[in-house]
């Protein structure tokens, strides 16, 4: 029930000044609680913290989350979004979710590092703006959309950054065993029409192991989790880490691959 989840209350919150509000959330979707849950809630947030209730236009939000696998925490919304999907072209990633993944890749300042599927660039955009690298190289298929990377001001005249039209199944201007980090979110397949997705990963990862390094990794995010999964095993690689998501409302997983010893 909420009220476990309430009781679980930690003592400290991140954005400890300004104005807060409580929201409740059951199985993704916000939901109404009793008002003595909900004055609880306030109170412990008020009686751990220097905030001032502001149940309108709130500088942070306090959720209490029950999951649909049976187990509520409580987080605490840190920044709100730039960008929602009404900005975002279909199928880009959303700036914060790119940035994670950047976090997640590990990147090292000596490291060549790789985003063969660059789409409209919110992957290089991050690494360019918040890493450092020894080189980047950013390519799609696509050359409306690199022209449009091109231009980006993080990309534009960066001289660690290469970015070309290019096929991520071939890679041509890649040498082999070069790339110390690939880092990239293929296509799907549910706006785009890749064909068999297995058949599609084997292809991928062909490619990538070709131009990744014996001591290299490949940070991939995909909503195919079963088949991205089921053509790892198949591969010389192995999952080092992973981390369970949702991407625009959907499913996706957030994978490190190493080669196997």
């Amino acid at each position: 029930s909420m009220v476990g989840a309430v009781g679980a209350e930690k003592k400290y919150y991140l954005i400890n000044k300004g104005t807060f509000r409580v929201r409740f959330v059951q199985e993704n979707q916000f939901a109404k609680v009793d008002k003595n849950i909900a004055r609880r809630a306030e109170e412990t947030v008020l009686n751990n913290s220097k905030l001032q209730i502001d149940r309108l236009s709130p500088g942070t939000e306090i959720w209490y989350s029950i999951r649909r696998e049976g187990f509520a925490f409580c987080g605490q919304l840190l920044s709100k979004r730039e960008f929602t999907e009404k900005n975002l072209n279909k199928g880009e990633l959303r700036p914060e979710i790119a940035y994670l993944i950047a976090c997640f890749a590990d990147i090292k300042k000596e490291d060549v590092v790789l985003e063969p599927f660059c789409g409209y660039g919110s992957i290089p955009v991050q690494i360019a703006k918040k890493f450092q690298c020894a080189r980047l190289f950013a390519s799609d298929i696509d050359g409306e959309k690199i022209a449009m990377v091109s231009q980006k001001k993080q990309i534009k005249d960066n001289p660690c950054v290469d970015i070309r039209i290019c096929d991520a199944m071939k890679l041509e201007h890649i040498e082999d065993n070069s790339i110390d980090a690939v880092i990239t979110d293929p296509p799907w397949g549910f706006f785009e029409d890749i064909g068999n997705v297995a058949d599609f990963y084997r292809n991928m990862f062909t490619s990538i192991l070709r131009v990744l390094k014996t001591d290299g990794s490949v940070t991939i995010l995909t909503a195919r989790k079963e088949e991205f999964e089921g053509v790892v095993e198949e591969l010389p690689l192995t999952i080092s880490e992973s981390l369970h998501t949702l991407v625009n409302g959907k499913k996706a997983g957030l994978y490190k691959l190493v080669r196997r010893n």
